[in-house]
């Protein structure tokens, strides 16, 4: 894949983030987050968000050890109630995990901090998880995308880990980096259904998922760390720009070239009897068709004179090459293919989060702490 000249930073989204907050004194959580343990054992804090439908969406750990506050979790889903899309602003983004955390879960950092904060300085990011849509090529399912980037890597010798036509990983353990695609729609509308806010673009937001492959990276605080010569990476350093770039060089480390077949469309489907139509699409998914001659000659001998007489398919060769019809991973994987989020949900401050950045650094004052309480 050649990402040369290709700007696709306003393609870039972040999901979850992890954050440490130094400098600060943990022992002064209040009691209903009290330390565990006894003794001089006490080093831990823990306390939780939720989006307003009651899912975990933020997690807050005190290190008394290390006098630090650590972030994880999805900023962008505590408030928007669900992750189908996001804003690729990670300072903008840091900064409302932080101000949403120590409202509910009153961490007492004050004015001074928030100054820092607003400028996306004085919070370290150990982990940023970065997303972007993929096109899905018309005829083509997601599972057939997401099975075909599973065995080209398997091919290619990557570590691959597939729930099969749901989802693929490639390094899912590594603790550095990882890669993932899968498909939204099946986990937004799986078990842990996401309760989306009804609004005049709930509509395009799912048309988006269900016509788009997520594909997203990972980087880990071990990676991040190298990749920013053990400095403190404050959200300021990580631009639309930067992710693009860390985005393109993880993606080219892994070899997915893979042709999927294209299988006929509806309309030519429909357009032949009913009768016929399981042996072209046995024929098509790659069957061994003599089995199927085996089980029933006849109703077979019926089928392959008349698809070649009134089709010119010949269901005892492999398809003509206009039928055959082949998409190349590497095309689906281009940055040109890439989608940014649509103008009209990120309109929608129901759908979209967005925190305008000017009128937050106006309104730091002295008493920070109870101005975010609104």
């Amino acid at each position: 894949m050649n990402f040369d000249g290709i700007d696709f930073s306003h393609c870039m989204m972040v999901d979850t983030l992890g954050l440490r907050v130094p400098d600060v004194d943990p022992s002064r959580l209040p009691n209903k987050f009290a330390l565990v343990g006894g003794g001089d054992e006490k080093k831990w804090a823990k306390g939780s968000l939720q989006t307003a439908a009651g899912k975990n969406s933020l997690k807050v750990t005190a290190v008394k050890s290390r006098k630090a506050f650590c972030i994880e979790g999805s900023p962008a889903f505590h408030r928007q109630g669900h992750n189908i899309v996001s804003s690729g602003d990670v300072a903008m983004l840091a900064y409302a995990a932080v101000k949403d955390c120590n409202r509910e879960l009153w961490l007492n950092l004050s004015g001074d901090r928030a100054r820092a904060f607003v400028r996306g300085t004085g919070i370290e990011v150990t982990r940023v998880d970065t997303p972007v849509l993929l096109r899905k090529p018309a005829g083509l399912s997601s599972a057939a995308v997401i099975n075909g980037l599973a065995l080209a890597g398997i091919l290619a010798g990557h570590s691959i880990s597939l729930y099969a036509n749901e989802s693929v990983y490639f390094d899912q353990h590594s603790q550095l980096d990882s890669l993932k695609a899968y498909d939204k729609l099946v986990e937004v509308e799986g078990k842990r259904r996401l309760k989306i806010p009804e609004t005049p673009q709930t509509t395009a937001l799912m048309d988006l998922a269900a016509s788009t492959i997520r594909m997203e990276a990972v980087y880990r605080q071990k990676w991040l760390q190298r990749e920013f010569d053990n400095e403190p990476l404050t959200p300021s350093r990580l631009s639309p720009g930067v992710l693009a770039r860390m985005f393109a060089a993880l993606l080219e480390g892994y070899t997915l070239r893979r042709d999927i077949r294209r299988p006929l469309n509806q309309e030519a489907l429909m357009a032949i009897p009913a009768k016929f139509q399981r042996f072209v699409l046995l024929w098509q998914n790659g069957n061994d068709m003599k089995l199927v001659k085996a089980k029933n000659f006849t109703e077979y001998s019926r089928a392959r004179s008349y698809l070649k007489l009134n089709h010119s398919l010949d269901i005892d060769g492999p398809p003509p090459k206009h039928i055959e019809d082949r998409v190349e991973l590497g095309d689906i994987l281009s940055p040109k293919n890439f989608m940014s989020v649509p103008a009209e949900i990120k309109a929608d401050r129901e759908l979209f989060f967005h925190c305008d950045m000017d009128l937050e650094r106006q309104g730091i004052g002295p008493r920070w702490r109870n101005n975010w309480a609104e």
